[in-house]
């Protein structure tokens, strides 16, 4: 029994023992280096690699020199690693390894590294010239992708991208035109070239009339006597473009507006309508403007009742529309009565306003060759004015009434913070101007006759001179016994607007604001 127990002990220690030696106590993950599949080149600057485990970096970093191809990290505990490994000019390649079977060796770390697409365009075998009108250069991958993109710039032909292996096209594209680079295989890693050269030309320009304006024309491009190319431009495009191959070209471009009759360039043409004529030659793109000076000088006369505006008329503005769509505008100034303005062809309706006031006119330059004018003519004029005060820096509740004999015909409640007032009125009328601030104790009759636009301030610092005598019974105080007092003015509030004492012969002076006043006089408590 105790045999067999003996034998039985020493088969568990070694099962034990051959348990503990399949357990593995370190593994080792080994290989080599490659960039863009191919054994590195002369150039190759070398890598670092990483073994990277959860995230983190395990172990020392291994640095391979130029020219060396092998990479190993000894003694790692079993499981699942990531190697990465980066290069001074930004190439990347990674690995994911699984060691808990054992040591992984023999594997090969890839370094996909960008490939340098070099390249020119040019027009017409240059370099894009002065009037280059800009462009595109995109890349494109086998799927269609844009990979990358530029600007093609005027007096830059080379061009360069750094690039993943790949296939790729290049296409140039500038106002139309197109042009495309064969495919170009990148795979290997090795460099990739390009050459894209525009065989046209481009003459391209705007229609350069008054701002936001944009002209019809007929553009024509003869190459001798021959007419080669007849481009209509409608009104409202603004700008042309025509793909020309290197020559010498005559420009022509007829128009019919009847404003061009005399403008620098054009020239009346015997069918009718004007031209303008420019010799040019072209190898490269070429921008040519086209002056159309279509703008006619208008004149806004406006008046008052038939009479130029004089110095004391209120203001205002002059707008100009065609149709709905606003055109012009100046302001109304006093004692000017002619405005300028420049127009292109069209019917206009003009409008002067001038506090709550409103006129219009129409104006039709549909087919003006010289200056053109129109008359607004304001029916009504303005009576207007300011309340004025050093004294006061705000005036409170103040009311303005326009008064016909003793009925008010207008109202200004509430005059505003500057204190400005105004009615439009008829022509050659009188009126009675009544100011009423209670809170000043100013009340103020003034009339006023208006031919055309008036100007009347009110000054609300006015003190007016009140002086009288006092009597006792009916008899002047006898001087030396009349014991005095004072005299005051006040208005219907009951409120004391200004008061005095009384002269020893019964006399008064008291300044006060104009107003309609009681005047109460007292003496030794007797009040009269």
């Amino acid at each position: 029994m105790k045999r067999a127990l003996t034998l039985l002990f020493i088969m568990v220690i070694i099962i034990g023992m051959a348990g503990c030696a399949k357990k593995l106590t370190g593994t080792t993950i080994s290989g080599i280096i490659k960039e863009n599949g191919q054994m590195p080149g002369e150039d190759f600057p070398g890598a670092v690699v990483k073994l990277i485990k959860g995230g983190q970096v395990k172990g020392e970093q291994v640095k391979i020199a130029p020219g060396a191809t092998k990479w190993s990290f000894a003694g790692i505990e079993p499981g699942v690693y990531e190697v990465v490994g980066e290069t001074p000019r930004g190439s990347r390649a990674t690995l994911s390894v699984d060691t808990i079977n054992g040591s992984s060796k023999g594997l090969v770390l890839d370094f996909r590294a960008a490939v340098v697409l070099s390249g020119t365009v040019k027009e017409q075998g240059k370099a894009p010239g002065v009037d280059w009108p800009g462009g595109m250069l995109t890349v494109k991958n086998t799927y269609g992708n844009v990979v990358e993109g530029k600007e093609i710039k005027a007096g830059l032909s080379e061009y360069e991208f750094s690039l993943q292996p790949g296939k790729y096209v290049v296409i140039a594209e500038s106002l139309g035109r197109k042009i495309q680079s064969s495919a170009i295989d990148l795979s290997s890693g090795n460099k990739g070239t390009f050459a894209l050269d525009f065989q046209e030309s481009m003459l391209f320009g705007e229609l350069q009339g008054a701002s936001g304006v944009a002209p019809a024309c007929l553009i024509q491009i003869l190459k001798g006597t021959e007419t080669i190319v007849n481009k209509n431009v409608s009104e409202g495009q603004g700008f042309y473009q025509i793909p020309l191959a290197k020559g010498d070209y005559q420009l022509k471009v007829l128009s019919n507006y009847s404003s061009l009759a005399g403008k620098q360039g054009w020239k009346a043409r015997s069918s009718g309508g004007y031209e303008l004529n420019r010799a040019f030659t072209i190898d490269q793109s070429l921008r040519f403007d086209i002056p159309f000076d279509l703008t006619i000088q208008a004149t806004v006369t406006v008046r008052e009742t038939g009479l130029p505006l004089e110095q004391e008329f209120p203001g205002g503005k002059i707008e100009i529309y065609n149709g709905d769509k606003f055109v012009d505008s100046k302001p109304l100034l006093a004692g000017v009565s002619d405005y300028a303005f420049s127009l292109l062809p069209g019917k206009y309706v003009v409008k002067a306003e001038s506090f709550e006031r409103l006129e219009s006119a129409t104006m039709d330059l549909s087919n003006a060759k010289e200056s053109v004018s129109c008359v607004v003519d304001f029916d009504e004029v303005v009576l207007h004015g300011r309340l004025l005060s050093n004294i006061n820096s705000t005036i409170p509740n103040a009311t303005v009434r326009l008064k016909s004999g003793d009925q008010v015909v207008d109202a200004m409640p509430d005059v505003n913070e500057e204190g400005d007032f105004w009615f439009v009125v008829g022509p050659n009328t009188t009126w009675t101007l009544e100011t009423d601030i209670p809170e000043l104790g100013f009340l103020k009759r003034s009339s006023i006759s208006v031919g055309q636009s008036t100007a009347t301030h009110v000054d609300l610092d006015e003190k007016i001179r009140i002086e009288g005598r006092i009597t006792e019974n009916d008899l002047l105080p006898i001087p030396g016994e009349f014991p005095g007092g004072k005299v005051r003015l006040v208005t219907k509030d009951g409120i004391a607007r200004a008061e005095c004492d009384m002269g020893i012969d019964g006399t008064f002076e008291v300044f006060a604001p104009p107003n309609l006043y009681r005047v109460e006089a007292d003496s030794e408590t007797r009040i009269q």
